[in-house]
């Protein structure tokens, strides 16, 4: 089985379980293996994700959207910024610091001390990043993190590599999804041309919403399922 995608010093802890295993085909002639995908609610842009986790705004054009998303998201961002950080004792600590916070308060990173002034410029740029709720600070705090961490983001982002597809990919959400804009999933389809995005109310978030009142919505997820497999078997 193929790695996942690491982080400059360290395995990448995700933001979450943005995209289901990919189905391995193979074609007779040549038998060489080809990815066909299909998933739930991807994120595309690893910054926007950020930006969504720890301000709750999205961008649409030059404005900024309001999108209300789950409290314990800038936990879940922390830790996964500070696995990117090199090893040795600020990461340590600030992993240490992180891992017995509960993800149920209202805001579990405002909820605890937190040893900023303890930490080195790298250190203290993801803290301040991951504590600010400003969306005019964000720009400038996440140019504050390091090079090396935002180039592996930029890479971490399934846009980035979003021309290289060749096999077909199903993507379904919901409307309005609890914790990615569907404007995620419809980004990736319009850079690669393989890659079809079914909206359906019969999803609610990764979880299938089985009702008979919405027979549009079920027929929409089931056409997904359909498509799925079909890319399975061919």
């Amino acid at each position: 089985m193929a790695r996942g995608p690491r982080w400059p010093h360290g395995p990448f802890r995700p933001l979450g379980r943005h995209h289901a295993r990919p189905a391995r085909r193979r074609t007779p002639a040549t038998r060489e293996a080809r990815l066909g995908g299909r998933g739930s609610r991807p994120y595309t842009d690893f910054s926007k994700v950020i930006r969504l986790s720890t301000t709750g705004t999205y961008p649409r054009g030059t404005a900024l959207d309001r999108y209300p998303v789950p409290s314990f998201l800038p936990l879940v961002v922390a830790r996964s910024l500070a696995a990117g950080l090199p090893e040795g004792a600020d990461r340590d600590l600030l992993r240490a610091t992180l891992a017995p916070i509960e993800a149920d308060a209202r805001d579990p990173l405002a909820a605890r001390r937190l040893p900023r002034g303890s930490l080195s410029p790298p250190a203290r740029a993801v803290l301040d990043l991951t504590l600010n709720r400003d969306p005019d600070r964000f720009d400038p705090l996440y140019a504050a993190l390091p090079a090396e961490m935002r180039e592996a983001g930029a890479s971490l982002s399934p846009l980035a590599g979003a021309d290289r597809l060749r096999a077909p990919v199903e993507l379904v959400s919901a409307p309005r999804d609890k914790y990615f804009p569907v404007a995620e999933s419809h980004a990736l389809a319009g850079a690669a041309p393989t890659v079809r995005v079914t909206v359906t109310l019969a999803l609610a978030h990764a979880n299938p919403r089985i009702a008979l009142r919405d027979p549009r919505g079920l027929s929409q997820f089931c056409g997904f399922g359909l498509r799925a497999l079909r890319s399975i078997a061919a």
